[in-house]
């Protein structure tokens, strides 16, 4: 949902959100390769705290 964002850009969030243990990344030996990324326990938590922040900020989105 983010159409500008590069694929460096989007690469060192996925990283971040790893390494703060929110998303957990499962790598398959296939050509071409694929990667899943799945939220962890830690990661399921917050998500009522991203939906109230989503539903707050809203109205400042529509133009």
């Amino acid at each position: 949902m983010m159409p500008d964002v590069s694929e460096k850009v989007l690469i060192q969030e996925l990283k971040t959100l790893i390494s703060l243990g929110v998303l957990e990344k499962k790598s398959f030996n296939e050509v071409p390769p694929r990667v899943e990324y799945k939220l962890t326990l830690k990661g399921v938590k917050i998500l009522p705290l991203l939906h109230s922040l989503r539903h707050i900020g809203e109205p400042f989105m529509e133009v």
